[in-house]
């Protein structure tokens, strides 16, 4: 972004579980701030370490369905706490809990993923965290072995 729009100015902090990717992306951009940790790491963070205690948008790409709705609940409680948007792509085939609102584990979403999925209940989430208007995009793919993905935009209305 900062390379296509140089007039704007960003303020980020970004958290990556490997540590040589955090260090990477501090030495790529020496005025924002990183750290390594995981969900659990991000969700003890406070305005010291980020360095501001509110941001315009918490992002997530790909990781939510690596964690347990609990998790999940955690994670997204801390991004209405820093964040009054969230936005997200991740895989959205149970966003209203329909498949199970604890354990909703994807084997058959994806069969040849490596790791754990789960489906996670987003919308159900967000909205008992306070979030109104959430909008999500479904991606079309003749791929069937992956199968629900899609983006979310959810803000709150205060």
């Amino acid at each position: 972004m900062m390379e296509f729009h140089p007039e704007m100015t960003l303020h980020f902090f970004g958290m990556e579980a490997l540590p040589f990717l955090a260090a990477d992306a501090q030495r790529r951009y020496p005025t924002q701030r990183f750290a390594a940790g995981m969900a659990e790491d991000s969700i003890e963070i406070g305005a010291d370490a980020l360095g501001r205690s509110r941001f315009d948008l918490f992002l997530a790409s790909d990781t939510l369905c690596m964690l347990l709705p609990d998790m999940v609940r955690r994670v997204l409680t801390k991004a209405g706490d820093i964040a009054g948007q969230v936005l997200f792509r991740d895989y959205l085939a149970n966003t209203s809990g329909k498949i199970s609102a604890d354990l909703p584990v994807m084997f058959e979403l994806a069969p040849r993923h490596h790791h754990i999925l789960f489906a996670n209940p987003y919308e159900l989430i967000l909205r008992e965290l306070g979030f109104t208007d959430i909008y999500y995009v479904m991606e079309e793919t003749t791929e069937v072995t992956v199968r629900g993905s899609g983006s979310f935009l959810a803000r709150r209305s205060d």
